[in-house]
């Protein structure tokens, strides 16, 4: 039986926590190869802190893969059209172009 943590919340934005895990797994593998190379002693041990965030990753990337998508919701939508939806993008009004504005002296 899957529980709350098996389903998406459609409120969360797992690309962009996908790509903040990404990015802190890829550090703690830069991390643990300049200690495993001998490289620098001012970084032994440190790649264990960020390395939680490999898994973390696979785990954003599959609530992404199973509908997840984040919806900004769209300033002024049109009513009834769902925030975010092309027709409340469409709905809007386009600004008068410079050619019709009238001069003011």
């Amino acid at each position: 039986m899957a529980g709350k943590c098996c389903r998406p919340n459609p409120a969360v934005n797992y690309t962009f926590i996908s790509a903040v895990y990404f990015a802190l797994a890829v550090l703690s593998g830069v991390l643990y190869w300049l200690e495993k190379s001998g490289t620098s002693a001012l970084v032994n041990g440190w790649w264990i802190i960020p390395a939680p965030a490999a898994p973390c990753c696979v785990y954003a990337l599959a609530m992404r893969a199973m509908g997840g998508a984040y919806v900004t919701p769209t300033p002024g939508a049109a009513a009834g059209a769902p925030a975010g939806s092309v027709s409340a993008v469409a709905a809007a009004p386009a600004p008068a172009p410079a050619s019709e504005t009238k001069k003011t002296k």
